[in-house]
Formats: structure tokens, sequence, C-alpha cells
């Protein structure tokens, strides 16, 4: 996971500067401006976003915030917004399915399933 954050991170800086620049303005984002946004934290909060709400989809108040002061154009917010919640889906999918298959594996070998008991033909 800690990977697939700093993954994210990179995309966040890289993607937000590819868009600043072809809008004509200033890259203006650099990794400790990106390394104070709070929502990196990969364990979960019941009083604050984390990570883990990013990869649900939720983008948090601050998250907004800080891309409407970064672009300062909605336009270009919320296709960055889109991009970044695509690239989250993207690396976190195989962490997902890998757990998934981790899970059905053991619960299925164990003579169980989901459904209840498990019988193979």
């Amino acid at each position: 996971m800690d990977n697939i954050i700093q993954e994210t991170k990179e995309f966040f800086e890289g993607i937000c500067n590819f868009l600043l620049i072809n809008a004509n303005k200033d890259p203006i984002i650099d990794d400790k401006l990106v390394d104070k946004m709070t929502f990196w934290d990969c364990t979960y909060s019941e009083t604050k976003i984390t990570f883990i709400d990013l990869i649900k989809g939720i983008i948090s108040c601050e998250l907004s915030a800080y891309t409407f002061l970064i672009f300062e154009n909605q336009n270009l917010q919320e296709k960055f917004l889109v991009l970044l919640r695509n690239f989250i889906f993207e690396k976190s999918w195989n962490f997902w399915i890998n757990r998934l298959q981790s899970t059905l594996f053991i619960v299925t070998h164990l003579g169980q399933s989901i459904f209840g008991d498990y019988k193979e033909m």
C-alpha cells in the first residue's frame, strides 16, 4: 500500500504540473507541497480523510480546496480530480484483487465458501 501511495504522490505532482503548463501557468507543485497534504495516511480513521477514503472515491474538502487554489479553474480542477481518481483506482485494483483472491483461496481450501459449506462434485 505504501508503494501505491508513493506512486500516487508522484502522479499528483506530475499531472498537476502538466495541466498547469498546458494552461500556460507556472508548474508550482513540488514534493514538499504534496507531502503537506494530510490524506496520505493508509490507516482507517473515523475523524479524518485518509488514503483509504481516496480509494473509495471520496474527495475531501481539503483536496478540493488545494486543487481549487492550484488551478484557479473549475474545469482544470475537475479534470485533475477525475484523473487522480482513475489513477488511484488502477493502482489499487491489483492490491485489492490479490487480497480477495488470497482470502477466497484460504476459505475454499478450508472446505467453506462464503455461501456455506463447500463440496466439490
